[in-house]
């Protein structure tokens, strides 16, 4: 991905009242979390312009883990999930690889 596609997807999500993508992780859950998503979507020829990080489960109201984000080539993960205790690499993996379905059979292409 190009420096300036990069910046016009962070202005789209910015946009859209997402948090900007990250390209340095803050936590060693959020680089597997990013690390998964591109494997996962490698393995499945998916098609992955960002992962993203927010705080939708802040609450811990059992909002998403992880999402596919409606309309875009990009994979969200709750940052207040990915720092639970019970999180693996392995919970990790298959949060992404679930989103990687979405993306592939476009569920939620267009929403």
């Amino acid at each position: 991905m190009t420096r300036t596609s990069l910046v016009v997807l962070t202005v789209v999500l910015a946009g859209c009242h997402m948090i900007p993508t990250t390209r340095d992780p803050t936590t060693p859950n959020q680089a597997l979390a990013i690390e998964a998503a591109y494997r996962m979507t490698a393995k499945k020829g998916v098609r992955l312009d960002a992962v993203i990080f927010d705080e939708r489960d802040i609450d811990g109201g059992g909002k998403a883990a992880a999402w596919a984000e409606c309309g875009q080539y990009v994979i969200g993960f709750s940052r207040w999930n990915l720092e639970r205790e019970y999180v693996t690499p392995e919970y990790i993996d298959a949060l992404a690889a679930h989103e990687t379905c979405h993306i592939y059979y476009k569920d939620n292409l267009p929403c």
